[in-house]
């Protein structure tokens, strides 16, 4: 039982591809994996009766799995998942957790991304039209498509192939098919928008656009995924899920238009002024401005065009010179 167990503990760290690559567990991920605890406690999966006896049949069963763990990313799944199922740690254990993390050396997490990757593995093989297209062959394949439907993990999966020329894709070209799956469902919820269209930007996770919430955007550039739009603070590059629409009567739309394009230009030319740039960021969001705020902004603009001429002068006469 001893030499048993310490065969078992070996496979306690995440098997490695012979492409060495770090495949930090995202934030999704754990996301997805509380959610089927959450489900598998409510169903009562995780929680056997007091410690009970195994049969003989079924300690050998129990062995069996046990040794299964070892062999590949897909058998370890599967006997996991059986493992639980049946309560065949029972004779040992009141949960699946324990038994898991005392023999197996496997915390939640890691039993989660074995049994996810698993039916990923079932469900790419029983929708594909195998041999003609490569089945997952390694764990890190199969663990960025966990999070998406069974529909799109299929096609995700056929993505990756493609990019990967028809042979077993890497786990970053997976990866690559995910995101492509992600962007375009994100772009069948989020609405449309054409160029002139007024937008407000959606930080949405976006830490490049951090502050940036509700400023006013036009739209430049339009493509599937993406748009070039001007704010108050410059043009940005960004993607359709960062885009909501500017919600403003069509009668001030042209008014608010001049202002963003005012206030791009200002700070076009200021930008290295911290107090311009503070007023900026907090005209971004107005579609009109008071009479005080557009007096203030009056001073400024005049004030560009001042320092513009005078550099642009002084240019000349060193010219000149």
């Amino acid at each position: 039982m001893v030499a048993r167990r310490k065969k078992v503990r070996e496979v306690v760290a995440e098997p490695q591809e012979q492409v060495v690559e770090v495949a930090p567990v995202e934030a999704v991920e754990a996301i997805v994996v509380e959610e089927a605890l959450v489900v598998a406690e409510d169903a009562g999966d995780l929680l056997a009766e007091e410690p009970t006896e195994l049969s003989e049949d079924e300690q050998k069963e129990r062995e069996r799995l046990e040794k299964q763990i070892v062999d590949s990313f897909y058998q370890a799944g599967v006997a996991l998942r059986e493992l639980r199922d049946r309560k065949l740690f029972r004779s040992t254990h009141r949960t699946f957790e324990e038994y898991a993390r005392d023999i197996l050396g496997f915390s939640r997490i890691r039993l989660y991304q074995l049994m996810g990757a698993a039916q990923v593995y079932e469900n790419i093989r029983e929708n594909v039209n195998a041999p003609l297209t490569s089945l997952p062959t390694t764990e890190y394949q199969c663990r960025p498509l966990v999070k998406l439907t069974q529909e799109e993990q299929v096609e995700a999966w056929k993505i990756a192939v493609d990019l990967a020329g028809e042979k077993t894709p890497t786990s970053a070209a997976v990866r690559q098919a995910v995101l492509e799956i992600e962007q375009r469902s994100a772009s069948d919820e989020a609405p449309r928008f054409a160029v002139g269209d007024l937008t407000r930007i959606r930080v949405k996770d976006n830490p490049q656009l951090a502050g940036q919430g509700g400023h006013l955007a036009i739209v430049k550039e339009a493509s599937s995924f993406s748009f070039i739009v001007e704010t108050a603070l410059g043009e940005r590059l960004v993607g359709i899920q960062h885009l909501e629409p500017a919600g403003l009567k069509a009668e001030v739309e042209d008014e608010t238009r001049q202002l963003v394009g005012r206030l791009a230009k200002l700070h076009e030319q200021r930008s290295d002024e911290a107090l311009v740039v503070h007023l900026l960021k907090f005209y971004a969001t107005e579609a009109r401005l008071t009479e005080n705020e557009e007096e203030v902004l009056e001073v400024l603009e005049r004030q560009g065009k001042s320092s513009t001429g005078s550099d642009e002068g002084t240019e000349g006469g060193e010219t000149e010179g």
